[in-house]
């Protein structure tokens, strides 16, 4: 079932969308396309409501930012991880360690870019 939820995303060099967090590697976004998570990593991130999103931006200092509303397909897994080329896991964190309203994606297709 998908639900609807923000993704933060930067910029790279290329000027294109990129997530503007992320355990060692990025992953590449186009408005209206899904993304699944990529091979050797675990869920993607995103967030369950705007002003969720807004106050963790904020907390951080961070700007240069967008945020995105999206779409995405939950996912089952319960951590965020990235495997080296052998599979084995070297980068990860709990779901407890991550901002609050922080939710777990197979795949995200944002929408539309919103303000806060």
């Amino acid at each position: 079932m998908l639900k609807k939820g923000y993704k933060i995303c930067g910029k790279d060099s290329d000027q294109k969308y990129v997530s503007a967090f992320s355990l060692g590697r990025k992953t590449t976004y186009e408005v209206g396309e899904w993304i699944n998570r990529p091979k050797g990593c675990g869920p993607l991130a995103v967030f369950s409501d705007l002003y969720l999103t807004g106050r963790f931006l904020f907390k951080c200092g961070r700007s240069g930012f967008y945020i995105f509303e999206c779409e995405y397909e939950e996912s089952t897994r319960d951590i965020l991880y990235v495997t080296d080329n052998d599979g084995v896991m070297y980068r990860y964190a709990e779901q407890k360690d991550l901002p609050v309203g922080t939710r777990f994606a197979d795949r995200v297709r944002l929408i539309k870019e919103v303000d806060l």
